[in-house]
């Protein structure tokens, strides 16, 4: 079975489709009773799976708002002269408002 392809993410971590599985357990001689029995606790494992990495990442985005309250809402340097647009770099820097909550 570590020899199927699956689909590879970033981390190095491999799923293998439902489908895949099903072919593996029917080629390895497992009766179908059992056979799907093993199909959906894999089928569900896979949706939990993606349920917890998706909460995980609306987590760190959670986080990562919430770290970010601190950041300046004025531009500390002046802006950079461009070519292109001499009367934008001229204008002096207003400062930014905050969010609405």
């Amino acid at each position: 079975m570590q020899e199927q392809v699956g689909v590879a993410v970033a981390s190095g971590v491999e799923f293998v489709p439902v489908d895949e599985v099903e072919q593996a357990l029917a080629a390895a001689g497992i009766p179908p009773a059992e056979a799907d029995a093993v199909l959906a606790a894999y089928g569900d494992a896979q949706l939990t799976a993606l349920r917890v990495a998706l909460l995980v990442a609306a987590g760190i985005a959670l986080l990562s708002l919430f770290l970010t309250r601190g950041l300046p809402g004025v531009r500390l340097a002046p802006a950079r002269r461009t070519e292109a647009s001499p009367a934008a770099a001229s204008a002096p820097a207003r400062p930014v408002p905050p969010p609405a909550r």
